[in-house]
């Protein structure tokens, strides 16, 4: 769910690169959640490694 309007276009293109992040763990949590039984997401909702947020600190 894309906002509709951005100050800048760089604004637009870090929400693209953070929602496709976003797309990608979600992905990745359907495809290794039954493998992963003891991983939990951060505060932010994705997987460990995942979080474009807080990256490295997960």
């Amino acid at each position: 769910m894309m906002p509709q309007h951005f100050e800048t276009p760089a604004d637009a293109v870090a929400y693209a690169v953070i929602d496709n992040a976003r797309r990608s763990a979600d992905l990745t949590i359907n495809v290794h959640a039954t493998s992963s039984a003891s991983a939990r997401p951060c505060a932010h909702g994705y997987w460990h490694g995942h979080c474009p947020l807080c990256r490295g600190t997960t």
